[in-house]
Parts: C-alpha cells; sequence; structure tokens
C-alpha cells in the first residue's frame, strides 16, 4: 500500500471516530439533561408537599394565614400568629387546642 491510499483509510477512521463520539456526546447531554429535569420535578413535587402539608392542620383543612403578633389566648409573641375570619389571633398551639373551629 502507498502512503496516500494509507492515509485516506487514516482519515476515514478519524472521520468515523469523530462521528461516534459526536453522537456519544449528544446522547450523553440529552441524558444528563433528562435526569437533571426528573431530580427538579421530584424535588419541586416535594417541596410542595411540604409546604401544603404545613398549611393545613391535623384534620386536613387549610390554615388561617399567618403574621407577627401576640396571641389572644396565651399572650406568646414568639411564633407567629394565625389571623382569624372573625379577627382574633391565634398561635398553632391555641388554634389546635380551641374545639371545633380553626
Amino acid at each position: 500500500m502507498n502512503q496516500l491510499s494509507m492515509f485516506g483509510e487514516n482519515i476515514a477512521l478519524l472521520i468515523g471516530i469523530l462521528t461516534c463520539l459526536g453522537f456519544a456526546g449528544i446522547i450523553g447531554l440529552v441524558l444528563y439533561t433528562s435526569l437533571r429535569a426528573a431530580h427538579t420535578a421530584r424535588r419541586s413535587s416535594k417541596s410542595l408537599a411540604a409546604y401544603d402539608k404545613s398549611r393545613r392542620d391535623a384534620r386536613g383543612r387549610l390554615l388561617p394565614p399567618l403574621g407577627a403578633g401576640i396571641c389572644e389566648q396565651c399572650g406568646d409573641t414568639r411564633k407567629p400568629v394565625h389571623f382569624l375570619l372573625d379577627g382574633s389571633r391565634l398561635c398553632r398551639q391555641c388554634l389546635d387546642a380551641r374545639p371545633g373551629k380553626s
């Protein structure tokens, strides 16, 4: 074989190798992106579930909005209080102890 035909074969082999590496890189990029998207979706759903759980009481009902203030039953100012529709403000413990209402 002369040098010109060996050069042509080497170029063809190099082009084939680079093409395979390009396809492998594209497949790797697609796989990486899809795994990150799945992980982000799972983390987002867990975060949303934790937020929803923090906004509900033991019976599954939505809690009133939170804000800074003083609990009208125990006088506690260290915790955020719930602002009820009737205008009263109660901390979480007093709200949970309140019979029948939330």
